[in-house]
């Protein structure tokens, strides 16, 4: 089951790797735009045959972390500036129905 959530989280990871000069670093693009390139691409590969995994505190960990590096440097925001994942999760950003 761990070897197939790294799997996932692996995937998505180089899915943000590739998507990371095209698509998160561009400013010429809005953050409504990286959240629905979040929502269509990353977080289905991220989560892909989710249904028959054991949802533990660690496997949640481990998908939250993959999902708040992403977003984290969709906001520019780096682990050291400090900011906390609540902060971010209120933003308006982070909300699946940001404008």
């Amino acid at each position: 089951m761990e070897r197939e959530m790294g799997r996932r989280i692996g995937a998505a990871g180089a899915v943000l790797q590739l998507l990371y000069r095209t698509v998160v670093t561009k400013r010429e693009l809005s953050q409504k735009a990286k959240l629905s390139v979040y929502w269509a691409i990353f977080v289905p590969t991220l989560t892909y045959g989710h249904e028959g995994w054991v949802m533990t505190e660690r496997t949640r960990s481990w998908i939250q972390a993959a999902e708040m590096g992403f977003l984290r440097r969709v906001a520019g925001v780096s682990l050291r500036d400090k900011v906390k994942d609540s902060e971010l999760n209120r933003s308006s950003f982070a909300s699946k129905g940001a404008s």
